[in-house]
């Protein structure tokens, strides 16, 4: 095989030469390693060629044949990628469903780590052809930089995403503590901001931060699956991506359902409330008042009005409920409608009583941007 391959290697450094001239002239500077194998030895495409050495040393036209050809690889190795996560996930469905006992466990075992060796191979070979795209192209690929992320099947979740996230919110929170300890005077060493440092990566990795897991809801779908040309005639990856989009519908049908009914109990309840405190104000007029002994009447009478206050005072929490805005856990709720005043007035009662800003769950599982490129 090696030999078949040097002489491949001989025949192409003989169009080389017609062809890239300054692809051997590149290779010529590089130190001779007569140890080198040929399964290492590089091509010497345009694309491994400096923008000078590519227009001196290069035929007019080259340059976009090996762009068409990257451009092609790209394309398949996301093909060949998708398809191989698709049959990861089959593997396990498989492997969860059927396979009991040592013996099957290991062969199944086995098969997901060649299928994960696959994985890697295809990951390897796209962000190759990437990166000679962005060579020819000035640094413009024309396809999204692939992430280790990103490598994940339709229904895995976004857990390296999250976990990222947890990561540069955690640096930045180290970043703000030492900033306010110089500010405060206090001397900083290298050793402590090292220490520091140690520790917040101990608790990222088996902290309770590092809980990530991810509702139906804000789920997302990794973009591998998004980009054009999908499977082709893969009626099964089809299939699965038909599979994805109609739990993606019904995921969103059902949250606008349950928003639907949410708006629908507000509603019922306020209405409920007012009856029953309506019901107790008839009540004032059934008492017997020259019937009865008059402290006996007064009781019914006042208990009556106290129960009809009670029930308007739970509509009007009701209605607080339902327009106040999510402060987080930590700070005073306060009503929609209310003015910026009471939330100045708070904010300085918190800087008084040195009660600092706590982020919600929300606010800290949702962090992060897109890096796509």
């Amino acid at each position: 095989m090696r030999r078949k391959l040097s002489r491949g290697i001989a025949r192409f450094r003989k169009l080389q030469a017609t062809y890239t001239p300054g692809a051997l002239q590149a290779l010529a500077r590089r130190d001779p390693n007569p140890e080198e194998v040929p399964e290492k030895t590089p091509l010497m495409l345009p694309s491994a060629l400096s923008a000078a050495e590519r227009d001196a040393g290069c035929i007019g036209g080259v340059q976009l044949v090996e762009n068409s050809i990257r451009d092609a690889q790209c394309s398949e190795a996301l093909m060949r990628l998708r398809n191989q996560l698709h049959i990861k996930s089959r593997f396990f469905t498989y492997k969860e469903l059927h396979v009991r006992n040592q013996g099957a466990n290991t062969r199944a075992r086995n098969l997901v780590a060649r299928n994960e060796s696959k994985i890697l191979l295809h990951s390897e070979k796209y962000q190759a052809a990437w990166n000679a795209l962005r060579a020819l192209n000035g640094g413009m690929a024309g396809w999204r930089k692939l992430r280790r992320e990103d490598v994940r099947a339709m229904e895995d979740p976004e857990e390296l995403t999250q976990r990222q996230a947890v990561r540069m919110r955690q640096a930045s929170k180290r970043r703000e503590k030492m900033e306010q300890l110089r500010r405060e005077g206090e001397y900083v060493t290298d050793e402590e901001e090292a220490e520091e440092a140690g520790e917040a990566e101990g608790a990222e990795e088996g902290g309770p931060e590092m809980v990530t897991n991810t509702a139906e809801n804000r789920r997302e779908v990794s973009w591998i699956w998004r980009s054009a040309g999908t499977a082709g005639t893969d009626a099964e990856l089809e299939d699965a991506l038909r599979i994805e989009w109609t739990k993606a519908r019904a995921r969103a049908r059902r949250w606008q359902e349950e928003v639907d009914l949410l708006e629908e109990e507000y509603r019922r309840v306020l209405i409920s409330l007012e009856h029953e405190a309506k019901h107790w104000e008839t009540r004032v007029t059934e008492v017997p008042v020259g019937s009865v002994d008059v402290a006996y009447a007064q009781g019914a009478i006042a208990y009556a009005l106290k129960q009809a206050s009670t029930y308007r005072d739970l509509a009007s929490r009701v209605k607080t409920a339902m327009t106040e805005v999510h402060r987080g856990r930590g700070r005073k709720r306060v009503p929609a409608a209310a003015g910026g005043e009471e939330e100045e007035e708070e904010s300085e009662s918190e800087r008084e009583g040195g009660e600092g800003a706590v982020n919600s769950d929300e606010e800290f599982f949702l962090g992060g941007e897109d890096e796509g490129e």
